[in-house]
């Protein structure tokens, strides 16, 4: 649970969420918003959520990923969205500026998400 309750993670949710809100139901469009916004907030969001499974299902509040399996991650979810999504689905668009989107977005997660709580709560 303690992956829920980071305002780190919260923030990228709530401004993701707030960003489709405005681009659909109010017709609202920037354009770098609308074409980068979803990039940079994807890995923070969806690699809390698999945290959280992780923490959840192992039972373990202080697991966290090393910085290898999140870069392997990363590279991984940026070549199935740019790559094999862009292949098969005619409504993505390839675009090499979603890679380093993608890339920042891996970095926020490592660094302000993928945090072992009782680690920092030991060391402070």
């Amino acid at each position: 649970m303690q992956t829920l309750k980071q305002a780190t993670w919260w923030m990228c949710l709530l401004l993701f969420l707030g960003h489709q809100f405005f681009e659909r139901a109010l017709c609202w469009h920037w354009v770098w918003a609308d074409s980068y916004l979803d990039s940079l907030l994807c890995m923070p969001i969806l690699l809390g959520l698999l945290l959280f499974e992780r923490r959840f299902l192992l039972k373990q509040p202080s697991y966290y990923f090393p910085f290898l399996d999140t870069a392997v991650m990363v590279i991984l979810l940026s070549l199935l969205y740019e790559e094999v999504f862009t292949s098969v689905f005619s409504g993505f668009t390839k675009d090499y500026w979603d890679y380093l989107c993608y890339f920042i977005g891996g970095l926020y997660f490592y660094f302000f998400v993928n945090t072992n709580l009782i680690k920092n709560t030991v060391n402070a």
